[in-house]
């Protein structure tokens, strides 16, 4: 990250924050925002560092697939459910790709993911585990998850990374996007995985989108306008949640 870009002073004109036209919104609230992103404090600058080291070392894991689903369907609904399922040994071992393939019976699968998202306390345990079984059976057929890893890499450009995770049973337009941003994939340094934390700051603002694209491009356009990445803004929007929220009602 180019430090210098977050260091400089809000100097810009109050025009240069003005959202594309036929957006109703509450502008005040879009300037403090927009100041605020502009004066980032040093430990949220430090924080967007260890988020991108940390994805990149998520995408090297032999397991990533597998791991990335997991780790999806446990934020589903709750942020809460990943340090209960992956976050845990005791439930995490449970659903390894090794231990599942290795320990679990095809015929018992579901009812052992079940029982296990059920332990951590994940939201809608039972659809998770006939997503986890589908997929996890999908990726059998590919000759397991290193091939798949392989497939999964070799897709090239947002729209057909996006369509790919998407085929697996439980992901949509957010988690299509949010699992290539969580290894930080340079395809998607400009997205903004709209979720429940960035619709709150939309209500703050006094903003709304039928529309998710619509959604996102409002947000890389405030991104834009304060020297961020989409990915570095959805990343704050979600780990400073209370704190942009304060700033926005300040």
């Amino acid at each position: 990250m180019n430090q210098s870009k977050y260091d400089r002073l809000a100097t810009l004109d109050r025009k240069s924050y003005q959202p594309s036209k036929g957006i109703i919104m509450n502008q005040s609230k879009y300037d403090r925002l927009a100041t605020f992103l502009n004066n980032l404090p040093n430990k949220m600058k430090t924080q967007l560092e260890e988020l991108k080291k940390n994805g990149r070392e998520l995408a090297d894991k032999d397991d990533f697939l597998w791991f990335i689903l997991l780790q999806s369907f446990s934020t589903m609904g709750n942020s809460r459910g990943r340090d209960a399922l992956i976050g845990t040994e005791s439930n995490y071992r449970r659903v390894t790709y090794d231990y599942v393939k290795n320990e679990v019976n095809e015929s018992e699968r579901p009812e052992h993911f079940d029982r296990v998202l059920r332990d951590a306390k994940v939201r809608m345990p039972g659809k998770k585990a006939e997503w986890l079984f589908s997929n996890l059976n999908r990726i059998e057929s590919w000759g397991g998850v290193a091939e798949a890893n392989k497939i999964a890499f070799s897709k090239k450009g947002r729209t057909e990374k996006i369509r790919f995770m998407k085929s697996f049973d439980g992901i949509g337009d957010k988690y299509g996007r949010n699992i290539w941003m969580d290894i930080y994939d340079k395809d998607f340094h400009e997205s903004v995985a709209v979720d429940e934390r960035i619709k709150k700051i939309s209500k703050a603002l006094d903003v709304s989108f039928t529309k998710y694209d619509d959604h996102e491009k409002f947000y890389l356009e405030l991104a834009g306008k304060t020297n961020l990445q989409g990915w570095e803004l959805d990343r704050l929007m979600y780990h400073f949640n209370t704190e942009i929220l304060e700033a926005i009602n300040s």
